[in-house]
């Protein structure tokens, strides 16, 4: 028979034997399981500080229990039970940055203020195609425009309207229903026609942007950056280089705003501006306020597409098409005079 002896020697309150550092539980008042790190002050489970004010197991969250009194739950969708004024019914608030509709779409249906100003449009001699050139300033009048391309949400409210027209397809690149579908509601409207949405700009009170105030909601007026959050591009900014290989919810990218806090203008779908397209323009733009040749037969389209191989820079322009094209990668957003 084999015979195991252990000797623990306790001296001055420490057990011999123990593993170092030691970790035997001891059974001291404050309930704590070692001598290095109380748990009372680091993740334990009474009412010190700990998980019960962090949302640990200790507090469970009632789904039905309507905890701020604005009358909806938890279960009901209620996003934030604290804040009475953030439920589901609740009316979005475009200057606090609070998803306060609770759906999942930070400011959706809001207008961004873009400033007076000047700002650098075009790209930089080693960046871009030759129409993209020269850089140089243009000022702006103030203005706002839609944080978000248009969605099939706020497009059908028109077409059930009876002013603008049903996009050409209801499919999408990959999708045999799309804008019949309610589960793209939230996503941008494609298939429609430059002029379809002039209609749509013009119905909800505003008009399609210039391509200047495309390009300056976009860039900013405090530097020359190549995307609208900096000087680099991947998969987690944007929707393009066939990362996701369809169009994305619009406000999926949270990190793609622009210094004004524009959303997804880079990638997704290509947008509509309300210029006619000349590849030489830039070199006789105006300074002040410039909206393009006065007429012409082509059309180009800004920001980039889901589709779109090259990086989405914020001075990119797609090459021209004719006036009537409408594809499966291509939406728009409006803006507005600032007395709007």
């Amino acid at each position: 028979m084999r015979y195991l002896w252990i000797l623990i020697f306790v001296s001055g309150g420490l057990l011999v034997g123990c593993p170092t550092p030691c970790e035997c539980p001891d059974d001291d008042a404050s309930g704590d399981d070692d001598a290095t790190g109380d748990d009372d002050t680091s993740g334990d489970d009474d009412a010190s500080g700990d998980d019960d004010t962090s949302g640990d197991d200790d507090t469970t969250v009632d789904p039905t229990q309507d905890a701020d009194g604005d009358g909806f739950t938890v279960g009901d969708g209620d996003c934030d039970d604290s804040d009475p004024d953030v439920h589901p019914d609740a009316e979005e608030s475009c200057d606090n940055e609070v998803d306060d509709d609770c759906d999942g779409i930070v400011d959706y249906g809001c207008q961004i203020h873009i400033p007076e100003g000047e700002f650098q449009m075009g790209a930089a001699d080693d960046v871009g195609a030759s129409d993209q050139k020269p850089m140089h300033a243009v000022w702006l009048d103030a203005y706002y425009i839609d944080k978000y391309e248009v969605s099939i949400r706020f497009y059908k409210t028109c077409h059930d309207a009876g002013v603008c027209d049903a996009p050409r397809f209801n499919r999408s690149y990959d999708r045999d229903h799309y804008y019949d579908d309610e589960t793209y509601l939230d996503y941008p409207v494609i298939y429609i026609q430059r002029d379809d949405a002039r209609t749509y700009c013009d119905w909800v009170g505003g008009y399609l942007p210039t391509e200047a105030q495309w390009e300056k909601a976009a860039r900013g007026d405090q530097d020359e950056r190549l995307y609208p959050w900096g000087d680099w591009y991947d998969c987690s900014f944007g929707n393009a280089n066939w990362c996701v290989g369809e169009t994305a919810r619009v406000g999926s990218y949270p990190r793609n705003l622009s210094p004004y806090g524009v959303a997804d203008m880079a990638g997704n779908v290509w947008e509509f501006f309300d210029d006619y397209y000349a590849p030489n323009y830039y070199q006789a733009s105006p300074y002040e306020n410039p909206t393009g040749p006065p007429s012409g037969d082509k059309l180009s389209y800004r920001g980039g597409a889901f589709t779109w191989w090259g990086n989405p820079t914020v001075s990119v322009r797609h090459p021209a098409r004719e006036l009537g094209s409408s594809f499966y990668n291509i939406g728009f957003r409006c803006a507005y005079d600032e007395a709007s």
